[in-house]
């Protein structure tokens, strides 16, 4: 389902990742991919040191790692077929719009000195588009499930406050619903019961 949400990782109080997800962004599919890395796959060292190595292609960087799997994307405008699209997805999902959950288990386990992804934390500015964001806080071991469709302004104690004023002043930022400790998290079961009552009373 084309439900769009964004995946990150701060640290260093940085955005080292912010990345546009395009597909399944409800907390039951991909939150709850998100959660079980975190319980069953996360060596925090080793995403702590891993993150530091991401870093945002430019232009003449993507127009490479087009031409280097075949894709001369000059006279494109950067629109992909779908069968070229299915070739970069295999070849760097960190770029493509398919990627979700996967991103944390990707990075942690790269062994490239430069991990590429785009940087679209500006994506969390209009929720009525960025239905849902998860943002892993390695500074503060937290994992934190952010809601859309935000209709007044956030207050100051808010993540994404500093976002406010690039709102379109209709929809705001996402805005935090819940925020777990990294090493006392919920089990699949509660964290998707919580999501459902939430959304039972609202």
């Amino acid at each position: 389902m084309g439900t769009r949400h964004l995946v990150g990782i701060v640290k260093d109080g940085e955005y080292k990742v912010a990345k546009y997800c395009q597909f399944d962004g409800y907390p039951e599919g991909n939150g709850v991919d998100i959660l079980t890395f975190l319980w069953d796959k996360l060596d925090i060292d080793k995403l702590k040191e891993r993150v530091d190595h991401v870093k945002e292609p430019d232009e003449e960087k993507l127009k490479e790692l087009y031409f280097d799997i075949g894709i001369d994307i000059e006279g494109q405008s950067w629109q992909l077929s779908l069968d070229q699209s299915k070739v970069f997805e295999e070849q760097y999902p960190l770029l493509h719009r398919n990627t979700s959950s996967e991103v944390f288990e990707l990075i942690q386990e790269s062994k490239d000195e430069d991990i590429y992804i785009k940087n679209n934390i500006d994506f969390v500015v209009d929720s009525l588009f960025c239905e849902w964001a998860y943002i892993v806080d390695l500074d503060k071991e937290t994992f934190e499930v952010y809601e859309g469709f935000v209709g007044e302004p956030l207050p100051e104690d808010e993540r994404f406050y500093e976002f406010n004023d690039k709102s379109d002043g209709e929809y705001y930022p996402c805005e935090l619903i819940k925020s777990y400790d990294l090493f006392e998290l919920p089990n699949e079961e509660e964290f998707v019961e919580f999501f459902e009552e939430r959304e039972e009373i609202a």
